[in-house]
């Protein structure tokens, strides 16, 4: 945080929607967000009718966070 001038106490909960923050920002789809941040699959019909892989996880964050 020193590193990016932030002068703030982070906390778990900070940090998370620091996360989610720059998960958005990047234009990592909601799901895989959710999805390294624990979350488990609900109801919702993008739940029911969407099934993702490990890989296809995988592949978001490589083109999307890394490069």
């Amino acid at each position: 945080m020193q590193e990016q001038g932030i002068n703030k106490h982070m906390t778990f909960h900070r940090a998370r929607h620091s996360f989610k923050t720059i998960t958005a920002q990047r234009g990592i789809l909601e799901k895989f967000a959710e999805r390294m941040m624990g979350h488990t699959e609900g109801n919702d019909i993008k739940d029911i009718y969407t099934h993702l892989q490990d890989e296809d996880l995988i592949r978001e964050i490589l083109t999307k966070w890394i490069a």
